[in-house]
């Protein structure tokens, strides 16, 4: 089976840094690299190089191959990278034709190759592969929801990979299902309908949720389809989270997973630039909360039976991964580029963010009294004061106040009443409001905090908002 293929500059990244290194000007022309004599190519790069000590960490692997196809002749180098040390693990000649590597004997470190050509030659293709007697059954069911009018190309995109050729060995592996809408309640409920239909034909094994905000490359599922086939027995109920690049600048992470840490969210992995060499180890050393569904594979088990909690905007996933409480694995590739994240925030995405983030910090912090968790609130609130921004700190403070208000929640299906947006148009009374609000609230939260934490927790064990 293979495990990981080396991959070339693409559609959805096109900056060589993050595939290979070169002194020279290799050339490349349909995902073939050509040399000239003298020239020099490396795979020490993000996506190219293989974290070997994470295949034996999370998965049965044992022995792995690294496979070349080649024409010319010339010095080929086999490297394992280990903190700052680097060693030579295997030195020989390519020629014209297929050479194997054996890689039986490495147990940790980053491995990649180098080609020293000694003549004109060209590198046809490469892959790590591996074989394990009995792998884990694994059936991926791709949701895919969103409003950007592209739920039709992601599904188109799928459907031309190796999951849907006939004669190959992914064959059926692998199947679509599309929504229009962002994953809240109705939307999610629809693709888990359609999901839990197929099960008597398809019996899914993982549900990747994806957005159409953004691309992929399908060798990430490839990558991911391998992992979990070979996964070990403790690490079979964990998500798997997609690292996230902006898609303005597609070599810097976004995130690779998430630490709620109270709502003041972590993205951890977050801003390395992985064109550069000095990040290419450091992004396998990660660990989170939860991972974002921009992608983010689950467990069928837990994701057929758990409906996420029915927030409208921010933090969906959050509350969904962090009630399943698995801690989730990142693996190199599997990733999405996509949508800006730090664009300038509307009222209405200030009032979610608080009262979400509000809500959720109750329903896991399970603090004895309000005054952490309000004073975590109360930090935002003061964000806003301190920009001179009356309309952001009105949003905060009407959060807080719905925040104590479960039957809102009810009422609204999770969304914001409409006389809000009649109350942030009236600018002059915009400060007084937040000062009042923020007061009444404050002092009505302190008073029933455990009782609103509750019912909120209520609510979500019923998974309904009905």
């Amino acid at each position: 089976m293979i495990i990981q293929n080396i991959v070339f500059p693409d559609a959805e990244c096109a900056e060589s840094a993050v595939y290979f290194h070169t002194d020279g000007k290799v050339s490349l022309e349909n995902n073939t690299v050509f040399l000239k004599e003298g020239e020099y190519f490396s795979s020490y790069a993000y996506i190219n190089v293989l974290d070997i000590g994470s295949w034996k960490k999370y998965t049965d692997v044992r022995d792995i191959t690294l496979r070349l196809f080649a024409v010319g002749k010339g010095e080929l180098k086999i490297y394992i990278k280990n903190g700052e040390d680097t060693e030579v693990y295997k030195e020989l000649e390519y020629g014209a034709g297929q050479t194997d590597i054996d890689l039986s004997g490495i147990e940790e470190g980053l491995v990649y190759f180098s080609m020293a050509a000694k003549e004109a030659s060209c590198l046809l293709r490469a892959f790590y592969s591996s074989e394990i007697r009995e792998p884990n059954e694994v059936r991926i069911a791709a949701a895919a929801a969103g409003i950007s009018g592209r739920l039709k190309e992601i599904s188109d995109k799928l459907d031309a990979s190796l999951f849907f050729k006939q004669d190959g060995t992914l064959n059926g592996k692998l199947k679509v299902y599309c929504a229009e809408g962002g994953f809240e309640g109705s939307v999610f409920d629809t693709l888990l309908f359609r999901i839990k239909e197929d099960q008597e034909n398809f019996r899914c094994t993982h549900i990747v949720f994806m957005t159409d905000e953004g691309d992929f490359r399908e060798e990430g599922f490839y990558r991911l389809y391998a992992f979990l086939s070979m996964v070990k027995e403790e690490y079979k109920d964990r998500p798997v989270s997609g690292r996230i690049f902006y898609s303005d600048k597609r070599t810097l992470v976004y995130s690779s997973c998430e630490e709620w840490n109270h709502s003041d969210i972590v993205h951890t992995g977050g801003e390395l630039d992985m064109a550069l060499p000095e990040n290419i180890a450091d992004c396998g050393k990660l660990s989170g909360d939860y991972g974002l569904w921009r992608l983010c594979a689950y467990p069928a088990q837990y994701a057929l039976e758990e409906r996420p909690f029915a927030f409208y905007g921010a933090y969906t996933d959050a509350e969904y991964g962090l009630r399943y409480g698995k801690k989730p694995l990142v693996i190199r590739g599997f990733e999405a580029f996509g949508g800006a994240f730090e664009k300038e925030k509307l009222p209405e995405d200030i009032y979610y963010e608080a009262r979400n983030g509000l809500v959720l910090d109750m329903m896991e912090s399970y603090e004895a009294d309000a005054f952490p968790v309000l004073e975590r609130w109360n930090a935002k609130y003061r964000s806003y004061k301190d920009a001179g921004d009356s309309k952001g700190r009105c949003c905060c403070a009407i959060a807080l106040l719905h925040a104590s208000r479960p039957g809102i929640f009810r009422k609204h299906g999770g969304k914001a009443p409409e006389k809000m947006s009649g109350i942030l148009e009236r600018k002059r009374f915009l400060k007084p409001a937040g000062v009042l609000i923020k007061g009444f609230a404050l002092a009505y939260i302190y008073t029933g905090y455990s009782f609103f934490r509750d019912r909120f927790i209520d609510i979500r064990r019923r998974r309904t908002w009905q």
